[in-house]
């Protein structure tokens, strides 16, 4: 997103990222500004209910409509009828560019939640780099031209980004 200069606010006391393009806020009700907000903090959803309750009773605009979540595991949650709760950042396992033996088969992380022949990109991750024998750690700064070196990795190995499913 920073590289195609798209404004992005984070909810987080702790700011990681100096960026123009980034902001940082710890009200939970300042979601209400934008239509698409993505989460990745798991927080109770009784939470999220209650910063849209106070929204709601202050008559403010809530512009949301998308809540695009890559929490593990997903817990779904309803916020209205205008809101949808959607489980983003989920990849599917496919053939190899190379063969049409896929990289895994079945149920990987059952305790989870998704479908079979699906893994958090977590998951994934360290599956990739054991098999890139890589050791270093994934903490500090985004090196983005190291993301797309390890997505051409993933893209070659039969993994991609799951179509999550958008209500009507």
């Amino acid at each position: 997103l920073i590289r195609k200069g798209i404004k992005v606010t984070i909810y987080s006391r702790y700011e990681a990222i100096s960026n123009p393009v980034v902001s940082y806020s710890t009200d939970l009700h300042d979601m209400a500004k934008f239509e698409h907000v993505v989460i990745g903090k798991l927080l109770h959803p009784k939470i999220y209910r209650k910063a849209v309750k106070i929204i709601q009773q202050n008559k403010s605009e809530f512009r949301t409509r998308f809540l695009l979540d890559y929490t593990v595991p997903f817990m779904p949650m309803n916020l209205g009828k205008n809101v949808q709760h959607i489980q983003i950042a989920v990849l599917n396992v496919g053939s190899k560019s190379c063969s049409s033996d896929p990289l895994l088969e079945g149920h990987f992380d059952v305790c989870m939640g998704h479908d079979q022949n699906e893994i958090y990109p977590c998951h994934a991750g360290c599956i990739l780099n054991s098999l890139e024998k890589r050791e270093t750690n994934e903490t500090g700064d985004i090196d983005a031209d190291e993301v797309i070196r390890m997505w051409k990795i993933a893209t070659k190995m039969g993994l991609r980004n799951r179509t999550p499913p958008v209500a009507e």
